[in-house]
């Protein structure tokens, strides 16, 4: 598979040249949920033939964004920094959202995805949290690391599968498309604990921090 380049010396289109291509982003976007074997990505990233799939590995590879170990793939530091990048345009396109059309699929990964893209980075408490979030008929945990914890804004937030292994600061039940539309600013609320469509119970400090976290802004 030959690399196409837009033949620029030009930062914005160096990085291009390797991530502009389509279905690249979406591979970052997954193995930043760990490693995963070529059968696993294949299956996730629904539509993608195996002869694409693998191209794309081998891009990702050469650029040193990639690499495999014992038949997995996983992301380098330099992929992880990827990362961040992939973040904001989840962020931006949160806006986008609206209900899923007829032809339209998502991964395994798609809610807890979703959580870590709607939480706005700026608004950061300096102090940890931990929320655990009912949605639909899953379980999440979210965590946001104390700020004393030399780490990126976007590094601080962690979503993961299941309910916290230990004391939560907040809970909340829900529907993640209603959770959606509370991150739109669709849903007429002055806090998401005034809001109708979700039930929030745990401290009040961390139900405001709650609240922010998944505002509008």
């Amino acid at each position: 598979m030959a690399n196409k380049t837009y033949a620029q010396w030009c930062p914005v289109s160096r990085a291009l040249d390797i991530i502009g291509e389509r279905w690249t982003l979406l591979i970052i976007r997954d193995l930043g949920f760990g490693l995963r074997r070529f059968s696993e990505l294949q299956s996730e990233l629904v539509g993608i033939s195996p002869s694409l799939l693998s191209g794309r590995l081998r891009q990702l590879t050469d650029a040193g964004v990639i690499e495999r170990i014992d038949n997995r793939y996983q992301l380098t530091e330099r992929g992880i920094e990827l990362l961040d990048v992939v973040s904001e345009i989840g962020r931006w396109g949160i806006g986008l959202m609206g209900q899923p059309e007829k032809d339209e699929q998502f991964s395994d990964f798609f809610p807890r995805a979703a959580i870590g893209f709607m939480v706005r980075p700026e608004v950061l408490p300096d102090n940890g949290l931990v929320a655990e979030l009912h949605l639909d008929d899953r379980v999440h945990t979210l965590e946001i690391a104390e700020a004393e914890i030399d780490l990126r804004p976007s590094r601080r937030i962690t979503v993961h599968d299941g309910p916290a292994p230990d004391a939560v600061d907040v809970r909340l039940r829900g529907s993640l498309a209603d959770l959606t539309r509370y991150r739109q600013g669709r849903v007429p609320a002055e806090s998401l604990a005034d809001a109708d469509l979700v039930h929030i119970e745990g401290d009040p400090d961390a139900l405001a921090t709650l609240g922010r976290l998944f505002s509008a802004g």
